[in-house]
């Protein structure tokens, strides 16, 4: 088999054979290669320790030393290479205590994750592949190296990585790690919620984002990351528009989005405070009036909950906040004050959540994706107007104000609101003298 590698990568494993050691690429690189994935970077493991790689080279970074690992950059790009080592009994699901450097890189494969992920390459001595991850890269299974017990007692995270694997290469999971994530599921409890996170992410903006989630409910990984979304599975809505539960719905819509992280996240959560508003009217028809409330306040607990940045949590609450908001376009005023509320860096975010969500429910899709184009261009035709839209397209600023008597910055900040929503209604009042009326005017009647 003819694995074709960088000539950087090439020159790292001359440098380090020529000094009497061993060297291999193993893991992603070499698995996305068989495949036919060109790989984001290139991880060598060597019988060199990691002071005998620090003299082969002019440059070195110091990555890891404790655990074997030694960076090697060249010409913008760095290769991590590690020692062959085998590890102690983890800390905590999560990391080895200690390790200890080993010459077999037999036992250094032992050690890893999937076996798609341990399979090593040298041009000289070819394929190592002593778990058979070349057999399971051909049958499209993600399946441990060894028992997925102990593996997935050494990591937690493993569990959801197999998942991500599954998800991202559209792989199925070996029935026997598939049943070691149901028993071992309770153990990512040990995991820090950024690592977690970020598996999430990945798994969110992937190709199958509905499958990997259908995947973590189903093996009961759900009530770890985001036990909020657990009332939703099997939930009847009794609704003649979905005749699914509110799960698989938010998983549909999830699935019908780009793949933009906020986006997915926001039609993840949409429906989550349905079962928290629901109520049947006297046909027996399900209602769920202001769910949209409630979901936002449910999306700002679970996203806080798996530590996410600020600003992804502002952004997809407020797409969740606003997904039910009317298309009507003939109702100018009030698509004015959606996109200031929204923001325009989230507008396209909230028109995919909304065709996305139309396109989960039995409805005329047709009909209603007309409505969302016009809804659409209506908003652009706002935008590329120049009419106000926010406080700084104002006529007047904080200092106007302040020169009419009032000092206080909180006063100051409600006057300019004040004004921003009479021009929102009326843009011909967005002048200096008619906003220093109305400012006085709005004084008096206080």
């Amino acid at each position: 088999m003819n694995i074709k590698l960088p000539n950087d990568v090439l020159y790292i494993i001359n440098k380090i054979e020529s000094a009497g050691h061993e060297v291999f690429v193993v893991g992603g690189a070499i698995r996305d290669i068989l495949i036919g994935k060109y790989p984001n970077d290139y991880d060598l493991t060597t019988s060199a320790k990691p002071q005998e790689i620090i003299d082969l080279f002019e440059k070195s970074i110091l990555t890891g030393v404790k655990h074997g690992t030694v960076t090697i950059p060249i010409e913008g790009s760095n290769y991590d290479i590690t020692t062959y080592r085998v590890e102690s009994a983890y800390v905590n699901k999560r990391a080895p205590e200690n390790v200890t450097f080993t010459k077999d890189i037999y036992e250094d494969l032992l050690r890893r994750d999937f076996t798609i992920n341990s399979i090593a390459y040298n041009p000289n001595k070819r394929l190592v592949d002593p778990f058979n991850g070349l057999e399971d890269l051909n049958k499209r299974t993600i399946k441990t190296v060894g028992n997925p017990n102990e593996r997935f007692d050494e990591d937690a995270l493993r569990m959801l990585r197999a998942i991500r694997f599954a998800t991202t290469l559209n792989y199925n999971l070996d029935p026997k790690t598939s049943l070691s994530i149901v028993e071992n599921a309770e153990n990512l409890k040990y995991i820090s919620k950024e690592r977690i996170r970020n598996e999430i992410n990945t798994i969110l903006i992937s190709d199958y984002p509905k499958r990997g989630l259908k995947m973590i409910s189903n093996l009961g990984l759900l009530k770890y990351i985001f036990p909020s979304l657990i009332p939703l599975i099997a939930f009847n809505q009794f609704n003649r528009y979905h005749d699914e539960n509110v799960f698989d719905h938010s998983l549909e819509v999830v699935a019908n989005t780009p793949k933009h992280l906020h986006t997915r996240l926001a039609a993840l959560f949409h429906d989550s405070g349905k079962p928290d508003t629901f109520t049947v009217d006297k046909n027996g028809a399900g209602h769920f009036y202001g769910h949209e409330m409630r979901s936002s306040e449910i999306t700002i607990e679970s996203l806080k909950h798996l530590k996410y940045d600020n600003k992804t949590i502002s952004n997809v609450y407020t797409l969740v906040k606003n997904h039910m908001v009317s298309v009507d376009i003939k109702k100018e005023n009030k698509i004015k004050k959606l996109i200031k509320e929204v923001g325009e860096d989230n507008l396209d975010s909230l028109i995919s959540l909304k065709r996305a969500d139309i396109s989960a429910k039995r409805s005329d899709i047709g009909l209603q994706n007309k409505d969302i184009d016009l809804f659409k261009d209506k908003i652009y035709n706002i935008l590329n107007s120049n009419e106000p839209l926010s406080i700084k397209d104002l006529a007047i600023n904080g200092n106007d104000i302040m020169s009419l008597g009032i000092k206080e910055g909180i006063e100051i900040g409600k006057i300019l609101a004040y004004l921003l929503e009479k021009v929102l209604d009326n843009p011909s009042l967005n002048t200096k003298e008619k906003l220093i009326d109305l400012t006085l005017r709005h004084r008096k009647e206080k």
